[in-house]
């Protein structure tokens, strides 16, 4: 399962390379852009999530 996954990201990748090759870099520039500004603006609750996850990995390996 897990080698599917990541043969269907590496075939995505692949696909979406290929794509944004086409792209006006300026097109790219801004998308780019979109990415990093919506990031920042979920950064609380990814902080959040990571913490988390992290508690659970602990308590699972404390138990």
């Amino acid at each position: 399962m897990i080698e599917t996954n990541l043969i269907q990201i590496s075939e995505a990748s692949k696909t979406a390379s290929r794509k944004l090759a086409t792209v006006d870099a300026r097109i790219i520039d801004v998308l780019l852009k979109n990415v990093a500004d919506s990031i920042l603006d979920r950064s609380t609750e990814i902080m959040e999530a990571n913490q988390a996850d992290i508690k659970a990995a602990h308590d699972l390996n404390f138990r």
